[in-house]
């Protein structure tokens, strides 16, 4: 968070410990490849991670000096993406870096001709299917959102190769998106006016509201969405939070249905964990003046 602010949980979110992380910018991402081994990035150009599980943080080099980071996802503790935005003499750029060797060495993405990259805001995998398990051999996908800028193609970026390699899709939307959630049967873009949500039975875009609707449970939403998260090792759907508290759930995307989060504050963050059984998961949300919900399984209440 603000000021370099770090925290760790060792019991599910139920209680949280200080860490040092030796910047005072604000930090936007993380991602845990084990519970030792741990990223964040943020503004000013910062990329931290830590092998000690948080005891010790490290800064790493960036090749470009600056830039805005939001997100940032790692394979195995080797290979992964950071991504934001950086100002050059032609405005503010979308900006990916990539490493090969678990953040030693970064590289800057140069996009091909023709294409300008989105200012970047979020990241989801398909290997995010749990926060401490590698998911096999097969090549991860990522996807990549945020604001297109003038000369941009697309909102959406995909890379079939870890993030080596991108190409640009299309949305039908040119607002600004938050997040990206994914499961195994669902996606679901998030945005400040409009967003994307499709599967293989279910797609409607609600042009007046935040969200493309279930055909079956239509629900109108007026809040501007920050964050969605799914579990794309299970075919459970998404949990979407936003503004005011608000936080959405859908079970295999049929319907949308608000639930009470227990604030009113915004919430920027969702993550869904497993811990290793079929049943046994469990969310947490994180927001703004150090908000932090969870709820485990199938209990009832989002609870502080």
């Amino acid at each position: 968070g603000a000021n370099g602010t770090i925290r760790k949980s060792i019991d599910k979110g139920r209680t949280w410990i200080a860490q040092q992380s030796g910047v005072t910018t604000t930090l936007r991402g993380v991602w845990a490849c084990s519970p030792q081994n741990v990223y964040a990035v943020g503004d000013r150009g910062v990329l931290l991670r830590t092998r000690n599980g948080g005891t010790t943080w490290e800064r790493m080099t960036n090749p470009v000096g600056g830039g805005e980071f939001r997100d940032v996802r790692m394979f195995r503790d080797s290979v992964g993406v950071a991504v934001g935005r950086i100002q050059t003499e032609d405005g503010v750029r979308g900006l990916i870096l990539h490493t090969s060797n678990g953040g030693t060495t970064w590289k800057n993405y140069q996009p091909p001709s023709g294409m300008t990259l989105p200012l970047l805001n979020c990241l989801a995998a398909s290997q995010d299917r749990t926060l401490f398990m590698e998911s096999g051999n097969n090549a991860m996908t990522l996807l990549a959102a945020g604001a297109k800028i003038t000369g941009a193609i697309s909102n959406i970026m995909i890379s079939y190769d870890y993030g080596n390699l991108w190409k640009s899709y299309g949305t039908g939307t040119l607002n600004e998106l938050n997040g990206i959630g994914w499961s195994n049967i669902l996606s679901c873009y998030v945005g400040n006016s409009k967003s994307i949500s499709e599967d293989e039975k279910y797609a409607s875009q609600n042009s007046t509201g935040n969200l493309i609707q279930s055909k079956l449970f239509p629900n109108i939403v007026t809040e501007n969405l920050r964050s969605a998260h799914g579990n794309p090792g299970t075919f459970y759907g998404l949990t979407i939070v936003g503004e005011n508290g608000f936080l959405i759930e859908t079970f295999k995307g049929v319907g949308w249905y608000t639930i009470p989060s227990g604030t009113s504050e915004t919430l920027n963050g969702i993550h869904w964990i497993s811990s290793g059984s079929a049943n046994g998961f469990w969310r947490l949300a994180v927001g703004n003046r150090g908000t932090i919900v969870r709820i485990y399984k199938d209990n009832n209440l989002w609870t502080p």
